[in-house]
């Protein structure tokens, strides 16, 4: 048997990855500290104005896929791991996201409703351009499907991008507010 060194959990012995979190087993955890520790001496806790506060890092796995051939032959394994970086103050226990690490995580993913929303507008204007030249069309009727499916694919798209924005904003809210509460 071995332990896992990021969240403790026992492992079978030749394990390569740990079963609970994803961490490569022969490894040692990531431990990712603020990126300013300068900033760390004015940051105090939101609850109890605390400085006695702890980085911690906690790990999920994100994704985990095998695929085999009939025979056996290929098959290929993916392990994604997700490390969020927060705070724990050793007063009174609360934990909050490390304000870098939300920022970090708010610029990685910025431009995601503005990638859905040009997708699902190109996606628009070829339904658009296909009916149009189905209407002068003697096969018109079989541009239907294509059309019905490319408009749907707009729609979709274009709801992902409000979706994703909706994200971003509590994402950005959730900042200021720890902002906030953190620093005054």
């Amino acid at each position: 048997m071995s332990i896992c060194p990021n969240c403790n959990t026992n492992l079978p012995d030749g394990s390569a990855f740990c079963t609970s979190c994803g961490t490569k087993i022969g490894t040692a955890a990531p431990q990712q500290a603020p990126a300013n520790p300068v900033q760390s001496g004015k940051l105090h806790c939101p609850n109890c104005k605390s400085h006695n506060l702890q980085v911690t890092t906690e790990s999920s796995v994100t994704g985990a896929v095998s695929t085999h051939s009939r025979n056996g032959r290929f098959s290929s394994t993916h392990v994604s791991n997700n490390h969020q970086t927060f705070w724990v103050c050793n007063d009174c226990g609360t934990k909050f996201r490390n304000i870098q690490s939300l920022e970090e995580e708010i610029n990685k993913y910025k431009n995601q409703p503005l990638l859905f929303f040009i997708v699902g507008v190109i996606a628009a204007i070829i339904s658009l351009v296909w009916f149009i030249n189905s209407q002068n069309s003697p096969v018109g009727f079989l541009f239907g499907g294509i059309i019905a499916i490319t408009a749907i694919c707009a729609v979709v798209f274009v709801c992902f991008g409000f979706s994703w924005k909706k994200k971003l904003a509590k994402m950005r809210a959730e900042l200021a507010d720890l902002k906030n509460r953190c620093f005054n």
